[in-house]
């Protein structure tokens, strides 16, 4: 770092007080302030995982009333760049965070999406869609993510699974309200007055964010904006190969559950947001239980049990055949998933060396996330449209599946096969 660079840093760490250098000792891990974090952390997911979250009334509308002719495949294109972007900006974001700009990370973020959410309201064509709901929140999404989960673990040590399970249920909390808010004002007052409405519901919760949100661990030096050597690592490598299958996967039910029980005649137009809204609430739950055992037991071990249990819900989604049914899946298949959602970010901080990198490696292991979700939606609704029902379930169970080899094979790597270990 240059002399001028170092000069032009300095005025963001006189006026964080609470900076110091990153040594883990110094680490709270509770108090006022920590769990301050936890709540502004807890409405950057809110909004960004939120808004993903609820895509599946979108993708319903879109295809009902918007779009009757388009191809499903075609639909999911609009959430799953929308997913893409929150996450493989995420390599950029990352970088940006560790050198210090958290505060521009936010305020970019928050006017990025509530302006695409907002020009959302004024589309009437496919590609409008595209610009505004996948490319514009999709961007802002992603400056809100890494550093929303990267924070806490400059607060948390011996509580860091608990309190990143509170601040990522924010994504369940806001995929319940936004497909409620939007369905409901949907009927009420139409289309463009429901996404003005989450436009301002997501404004205001940002503000939370930004009033109550303080760095307190700077790096001295620059990050690189890429870490390759992290690749060398066998238990890293493994895991991010892991992630890439698990979100190709697993967001298949939040897009497409609410069209399933549509056309198999479960529920009709107007109560299948409840199956979406089923979904978020139990993976609220999933997102806190699992991560306070997770304290005890290690994330790695945790997240293999999640994972192999969402794998095996995915394949039983073949024999729904009734509405009651359909709802015990939603409840189950929620409560796993969102675990493996949660679970991620203590993972990566397990594999890193330092917390320097924490948030590089994050990125990094996210870009892969990027890519299954970038890809696995829209080849589930091609595959749908070829096969079926049941083709497109079992695409679901074997993405998943396969995530939970490669995470049980970078466990072991890292810290061989007695569970014993906490890792």
């Amino acid at each position: 770092m240059t002399h001028a660079d170092a000069d032009e840093r300095r005025p963001l760490l006189e006026d964080q007080r609470d900076v110091v250098k990153p040594d883990s000792s110094t680490i709270p891990d509770g108090g006022f302030v920590a769990w301050s974090q936890v709540i502004g952390s807890f409405f950057l997911m809110f909004n960004c995982w939120g808004i993903v979250n609820c895509y599946g009334g979108f993708q319903a509308y879109y295809r009902t009333v918007l779009f009757p002719d388009a191809s499903p495949a075609a639909i999911s294109w609009i959430g799953s760049l929308q997913a893409f972007l929150l996450i493989f900006v995420s390599v950029l974001t990352g970088p940006a965070y560790d050198a210090g700009y958290f505060q521009g990370l936010i305020v970019t973020g928050t006017a990025l999406m509530v302006f695409g959410t907002l020009m959302v309201s004024f589309c009437t064509q496919y590609w409008q869609l595209l610009l505004a709901q996948s490319l514009c929140t999709g961007l802002g999404a992603g400056c809100l993510f890494v550093p929303g989960v990267a924070i806490l673990s400059t607060y948390f040590k011996k509580h860091a699974s608990f309190a990143t399970g509170i601040a990522t249920s924010g994504g369940s909390v806001g995929g319940i309200v936004y497909l409620a808010l939007f369905k409901r004002a949907e009927l009420s007052f139409g289309f463009a007055r429901s996404a003005q409405l989450l436009a301002l519901v997501m404004l205001l919760t940002q503000c939370i964010s930004l009033l109550t949100m303080r760095v307190r661990m700077v790096p001295a030096t620059r990050r690189a904006y890429l870490q390759l050597s992290a690749f060398r690592e066998v238990p890293y490598a493994l895991y991010s190969g892991g992630v890439l299958f698990a979100f190709m996967g697993m967001y298949i039910p939040f897009f497409f559950i609410q069209t399933y029980a549509i056309e198999h005649g479960f529920l009709r137009a107007n109560t299948a947001p409840y199956a979406s809204i089923t979904l978020n609430l139990a993976s609220l739950v999933g997102r806190i239980i699992p991560n306070l055992l997770a304290d005890r037991t290690g994330p790695f071990n945790i997240l293999i049990l999640c994972s192999l249990t969402t794998a095996l819900l995915a394949f039983s989604w073949i024999w729904v055949d009734r509405v009651e049914a359909l709802f015990v899946f939603c409840s189950l298949y929620g409560f796993f998933s969102g675990a493996f959602v949660s679970l991620s970010p203590t993972t990566v901080l397990s594999l890193s060396p330092s917390l320097s990198v924490v948030g590089v490696r994050m990125g990094m292991s996210f870009v892969f996330a990027a890519v299954g979700l970038l890809t696995g939606n829209p080849i589930a609704g091609t595959i749908m449209r070829a096969a079926g029902w049941p083709a497109l379930q079992t695409f679901c169970g074997c993405c998943v599946g396969v995530a939970m080899v490669a995470i049980v094979a970078a466990r072991v790597a890292k810290a061989g096969p007695s569970l014993r270990v906490l890792v």
